[in-house]
């Protein structure tokens, strides 16, 4: 098992984005991560993630409500962003979401995030173009 290490250009983006912040309406932020591995072949060192993370880094407001779904674990993990410091353990979390051996059913958990999420929110998928479809057949 590797420890997390978080890329200090990461750090310095969510301690420079924390002076922006201002109390703003609520918004509802879900983030589905596919761990299936399938990613492992097309994301292999992990660039969409951090990318992702990056992005939160800098579009993540105090105020903000998050959710994370993992492809293979049930349920949503909900977080009220107060500052972006406080959102780091999240995004730390979201880094070391890396793909796990067998396939991932990701049905449940974009349905879950999408009813959590609303109308009005942002659902944010992270996962490949290799999607199995089976039909109401099998």
């Amino acid at each position: 098992m590797r420890a997390l290490r978080v890329p200090a250009p990461l750090i310095g983006l969510v301690l420079l984005a924390a002076g922006s912040l201002s109390a703003a309406e609520e918004r509802r932020v879900a983030i589905v991560i596919d761990r299936s591995a399938s990613l492992k072949h097309a994301d292999p060192q992990g660039n969409g993630l951090t990318a992702l993370v990056e992005a939160l880094a800098l579009a993540l407001r105090a105020g903000d409500r998050l959710a994370l779904a993992l492809s293979d674990a049930p349920g949503l993990n909900e977080t009220s962003i107060k500052d972006l410091q406080s959102a780091l353990p999240v995004l730390q979390g979201l880094l070391a979401a890396r793909p796990l051996r067998g396939g991932a059913n990701l049905q449940g958990a974009l349905l879950e995030a999408s009813e959590w999420a609303g109308a009005k929110g942002t659902l944010v998928i992270y996962g490949d173009d290799d999607l199995d479809v089976i039909s109401s057949e099998g």
